[in-house]
């Protein structure tokens, strides 16, 4: 996909025109990266407990609603990985926890295109790619 296609995506989601078209190049530059095997996304189960991070919720409806959410869709640590140039093993580039949400690696997932940029500068920072 090429700039102006995420571009137009991310307005039609309700993104500002300036941070649509500045997030539309870490989409595309992602997309060759990761078409050349050089980048990739990976989401795990979250590890911590919820309620341990959070603390406990005041609100019992709150606290039934986010366990079953978590239930229903996972507590997620969605994370970006590039691969280096010379040895071929891969490294976390940057990730968030506590992702509730049924499809985390979409971009309805308001950090996946910060966890792209946060990778890609690892990358860059890593090997002699120049965007």
């Amino acid at each position: 996909m090429n700039k102006k296609y995420y571009y137009k995506k991310l307005r039609t989601m309700g993104y500002e025109a300036k941070w649509a078209w500045h997030d539309a190049g870490t989409l595309e530059t992602w997309d060759i990266l990761g078409n050349q095997g050089l980048v990739r996304l990976w989401q795990e189960p979250e590890q911590e407990n919820y309620w341990d991070v959070y603390g406990k919720s005041d609100s019992l409806k709150e606290k039934w609603l986010i366990e079953d959410l978590i239930e229903r869709w996972g507590c997620w640590y969605i994370f970006g990985e590039y691969k280096c140039q010379c040895c071929g093993s891969w490294n976390h580039g940057d990730g968030v926890g506590m992702i509730i949400q049924l499809n985390p690696l979409s971009l309805e997932n308001p950090y996946l295109v910060d966890i792209m940029a946060g990778t890609l500068n690892g990358f860059k920072e890593k090997s002699a790619f120049t965007a």
